[in-house]
């Protein structure tokens, strides 16, 4: 059963040809070929032509023969250029240049129903639709040469064969519907769609392009004559970056390097066909770095929506789904995709659908028993078949009911060697059915030998041979796609073993991808953005914007508010929560607080600063109310940022990223500091940098110097930019700055600039209301007009008077005059100079708790991304009951009865709120915050609230705090006996409440107890939640 040699079809023909004609002012394509003498039509089409205007970039069909001959004999007698070409791809813009590209040679690869051929793409060429005399820029040529190569890496067109859906898919439609435009069927396949509709190409001179793998071959089967197998594999263009760049899910559902696959076998006249699908870990995040450490770029929980989204259009176009996750159980990287993973579709799977997983650690069980991952998937297969129909009628006899789903890292290697396993196994019931059993006639099954359920030693069975072949194939072509290097396990998939030579080309091409995508893919990834109309580059002025439905600009509303609290305890002050806004009309509130604990030795060496982020935090979360939730925050010893968002928005943040920079003493010490935190929400990127710089009049070159050095590239803001940004402006110019990087940066604090004037002009002017003219001798004001960073912001018109120094508690606000402590400016808002924002307030608030008075600045500005739709439904399914999956009560009786202990076990969900709960203010009952921390990273809090529910007491959580548990049980136990042991407890250094945490990712307990009452900042989304907590507490 040897294979023969490539028998074409009877039927395959070439594919069709059309003439170009490129003069000075036109670029012309005719349906027809020249043959010197005269323009031979296509056979049954009237002669026309389609031209293009290269200087006014003017496409038009000429339709009318006798027009089109006229015009073309023009181009002919004159000094026109003329090529054949197979197809027209389309046009794209690159750096405001408009290429034009066309197909200029192909080969017939075969077809799966005879007549229906299948051409692949040898080579492309690209035409500069400008005037002869113009000349496209370095940069521009440089992109349409890495275009022409990527053209020529796996793309597929058929003009009689829709490529853009499977054939089970296409046989479903009316009939109707197949005679359709194809184009409008389903654009995730269709490559070249926006370099069609760019300049609205006429469809009948479209060349729909699809990029995958295509093989056919005819084998002699004993007892069956010739028989023809092979597979088509189309890969989306939806996330169809390069490898480091496409990793994960959007937020319309689709992953990274999504592959479908058709394997199909034609015997007895009847076409069989086994579907499988790959696709990247349907989370948000991606991979950095020399190691590839994986990132979160949202929380895992924030990944459910897109999730859902992914498994719905699985569901409704395959059917049910089996996951079967190929990742490593030892990899640390690897297990935290995959615990994450497994977590969410655990704890929804009911919402999900009819989706199953499987774990299969292919690291682990090796090559030789490969065949192991039949144990999970072989009843799944079995039960749900495949697809078959009549070659010559048409007529569908079978269909497959779901579909396997697989995926690894890359979904390449290890995905492309299981599948081929699976389609082997469904191959062996293709067979079956059709009467050829190959167990029986080439001996018993025997898995342990080669892993196939065939007798006979993968080398030197001809089927098997040839199947693993083009499957290995199929791996080099989609590996090639995806990270510009072959499969590095092809020759093991060939030769059934893995010898020295593999082992070497293993380990080169290793090499090979390590080189591009540390050095070439970014460039690559822009070239792949251009073709697809998602790049900024890509438009006839240099941008997308208003030709993708999607990317849109939205008005934005952003709130920043600054203060120096000077240690003060806000459970003090009652007045605090009637003397700021409610921000109800602000998308996101940005709050940079100073001194949230007094600077002593003591303090800033231990950093005690846990009880007051958590009264801070309580503060703001009661103040914006139960619509916003806390996406960030980040501590510097007296240092606190804290950000909020617009619960509707939630679903499109991503990149949350915190860092810090130490500046007092030779920048060890935290006394003086700053703390950054960078947020995304869709295409945009926020920088919010909050500060207290050197005090007193006399160090101004010291403040001057902390803002060098919170802005240098490296400084301590690099922990905030991703290395491709970074080498996006690196090749531009030696140094850049966060400018660069963000497209909105706010720089916020004590910035400690002074007021360079006597005391008496000051107090004079602030008298007077000369605030104009008091300006003049602001520090700031001055340095903003020459300083390399501080001119690059601007700041909203001060009409307010000096917000430093105050006397505490003054009403109305009084200034505590002294020599080394005039009246200044000392809290500021500043913000990146940008078109694209606008500050519609700046002021400050009459709150004289410490010596400074707030300063708030509400801001518009512009998102550029996918449409804000206010979408709750997202935040409604994390706000579950205990009864389903959030909380378990147990309670466990000690054999003395009056010493019970009540058990909480609380499964931290990795999202940052679920329910707001507006605590009351001082003087209002017995409100107690105990927190503690949970695995040297995540922190929590428990609120006892002294809320009388008929005998006992309602417990619940603070939904603004880290951690989001949604908590409510009548327990009888009065809170305030409860408060009063803590108390006594902490004095004592003991305490009966313990806690203890099963951490799924690497992170471990720091051991620190519950009574030290120690909140730690949020992390960033590589962190992962504990997924279980229990807090105990004993009841005397």
């Amino acid at each position: 059963m040897e294979p023969t040699e490539y028998i074409e079809s009877e039927n395959t023909s070439d594919s069709k040809v059309f003439t170009l004609y490129e003069s000075h002012d036109y670029i012309c394509i005719a349906n027809g070929i020249d043959s010197n003498k005269e323009i031979e039509k296509q056979e049954g089409e009237p002669l026309q032509c389609i031209q293009i205007d290269r200087n006014t970039h003017e496409l038009s069909e000429v339709t009318d023969p006798l027009r089109a001959q006229n015009f073309l004999e023009e181009l002919r007698i004159g000094t026109a250029k003329q090529i054949k070409i197979n197809g027209i791809i389309g046009f794209v813009y690159i750096y405001k240049f408009l290429y034009f590209c066309v197909i200029t040679k192909s080969r017939n690869v075969g077809c799966i129903i005879p007549g229906r051929d299948i051409y692949f793409i040898e080579k492309v060429k690209f035409f500069p639709v400008l005037p002869k005399n113009k000349k496209e820029s370095k940069e521009a040529h440089n992109c349409m040469k890495c275009m022409k190569k990527y053209f020529m890496s796996g793309f597929y067109y058929s003009h009689n064969y829709n490529l853009l859906v499977s054939r089970e898919r296409f046989q479903k439609l009316e009939e109707s519907e197949k005679a359709m435009d194809w184009s409008k069927f389903d654009n995730d396949y269709y490559w070249n769609f926006h370099m069609n509709e760019t300049k609205q190409i006429p469809l009948k001179w479209r060349t729909i392009v699809v990029q995958g793998y295509f093989f056919q071959q005819y084998l002699s089967l004993e007892g069956k004559g010739t028989i023809k197998l092979g597979c088509l594999s189309r890969r989306k263009c939806k996330r169809g970056g390069t490898r480091l760049n496409a990793r994960g899910i959007d937020d319309s559902g689709y992953v990274g390097n999504f592959v479908e696959t058709e394997s199909f076998i034609i015997i007895d006249g009847e076409l069989k066909i086994f579907t499988q699908i790959r696709g990247s870990i349907p989370l948000f995040w991606k991979q950095e770095g020399l190691k590839g450490a994986v990132k979160f770029k949202r929380d895992p929980s924030n990944s459910l929506k897109a999730m859902k989204k992914h498994f719905y259009q699985l569901q409704e176009e395959y059917g049910p789904v089996l996951m079967v996750n190929l990742l490593k159980e030892t990899s640390a990287r690897e297990d935290l995709l995959s615990t994450n993973i497994k977590k969410l579709l655990h704890e929804h799977i009911e919402d999900i659908g009819d989706i199953s997983y499987y774990h299969f650690d292919f690291h682990s069980n090796g090559i030789k028993n490969l065949f192991k991952i039949l144990e999970g998937t072989k009843e799944f297969i079995n039960s749900n078949k495949y697809y078959s129909e009549e070659i010559d009628s048409g007529s569908v006899t079978r269909n497959q009911n779901g579909v396997v789903r697989t995926n690894c890292m890359d979904c390449l290697d290890r995905t492309n060697f299981s599948q081929t396993k699976l389609y082997l196994f469904a191959l062996q019931k293709q067979l079956l059915d059709s009467g050829v059993d190959l167990a029986g006639l080439y001996g018993p099954a025997d898995y342990e030998d080669d892993g196939l359920p065939f007798g006979q030693n993968i080398r030197e069975n001809p089927l098997v041979r040839s199947i693993n072949s083009f499957w290995a194939d199929n791996g080099d072509f989609i590996s090639l796609q995806y990270t510009g290097t072959n499969s590095t396990i092809t020759r093991v998939m060939k030769e059934g073993k893995k010898g020295f030579i593999s082992a070497l080309n293993h380990k080169y091409q290793d090499v090979n991808r390590f080189i591009n995508n540390n050095f070439t893919d970014d460039f690559k990834e822009k070239c792949i953005k251009m073709i697809l109309g998602l790049c900024k580059y890509s438009g006839p002025n240099g941008s997308t914007k208003g030709t993708i439905d999607k990317e849109r600009l939205r008005n934005f509303s952003l709130s920043a508010l600054t203060w120096n609290v000077g240690n003060s305890d806000p459970k003090k002050y009652s007045t605090i929560y009637d003397q700021f806004p409610t921000f109800s009309e602000s998308d996101i509130v940005v709050v940079s607080l100073q001194e949230i604990i007094k600077l002593s030795t003591m303090n800033v060496l231990r950093k005690k600063n846990g009880e007051a982020i958590v009264n801070w935090i309580s503060v703001f979360s009661t103040i914006l109310g139960e619509h916003f939730i806390l996406i960030s925050q980040k501590a510097l010893v007296g240092v606190l940022v804290l950000v909020f968002l617009k619960k509707e928005h939630s679903s499109h943040l991503c990149d949350v990223y915190v860092t810090e920079q130490k500046l007092g003493f030779k920048n060890s010490f935290g006394n003086k500091g700053a703390v950054a935190i960078r947020i995304g929400i869709n295409n945009t990127k926020f920088c919010f940098i909050g500060c207290h710089l050197e005090s007193e009049a006399t160090n101004l070159k010291k403040r001057v110097k902390h803002v060098n050095q919170l802005h240098k590239e490296k400084g301590f803001m690099k922990d905030l930019f991703d290395k491709r940004e970074i080498s996006e402006f690196s090749h531009k110019k030696k140094k850049f700055s966060p400018f660069d990087i963000f497209d909105y940066v706010f720089l916020t604090g004590d910035l400690n600039f002074r007021i360079l004037n006597s005391e008496g002009i000051i107090v004079k002017y602030i008298e007077e209301n000369r605030l104009e003219e008091l300006q003049a001798f602001d520090e700031l004001a001055s340095l903003r007009t020459h300083h390399d960073y501080l001119k690059k912001y601007d700041e909203g018109e001060i009409k307010f008077k000096p917000t430093y120094k105050y006397q505490v508690s003054s009403d109305p606000p009084a200034y505590d005059i002294k020599k080394d402590s005039l009246p200044s400016y000392c809290d500021r808002v500043l913000y990146k100079s940008n078109p694209d924002i606008s500050c519609k307030r700046y002021d400050s608030i009459n709150c004289t708790v410490s010596d400074h008075l707030p300063v708030v600045a509400d801001f518009v500005l512009h998102v550029d991304g996918i449409d804000l739709v206010e979408d709750n439904s997202y935040i409604l399914e994390q706000t579950q009951t205990i009864e389903e999956t959030k909380v378990s009560l147990s309670r466990e009786d000690s054999e003395d009865e009056d010493n019970q202990l009540d058990f909480l076990e609380i499964e931290a969900n990795y999202c940052r709120l679920s329910k707001t709960v507006r605590p009351r203010g001082p003087g209002q009952g017995n409100d107690r915050v105990i927190s503690c921390n949970l695995d040297g990273q995540w922190g929590g809090t428990l609120d006892i609230i002294n809320e009388e529910h008929g005998e006992g007491s309602k417990y619940t959580s603070r939904g603004s705090l880290t951690l989001s548990w949604l908590l409510t049980k009548q327990i009888n136990k009065n809170p305030s006996e409860v408060q009063t042991q803590l108390e006594e407890e902490k004095k004592d250094g003991n305490s009966s409440l313990s806690s203890s945490s099963e951490d799924v990712g690497e992170q471990q307990s720091d051991g620190k107890s519950l009574s030290e009452s120690w909140f730690e900042p949020i992390p960033s989304p590589s962190v992962v939640a504990p997924t279980q907590i229990k807090l105990k507490y004993e009841q005397k």
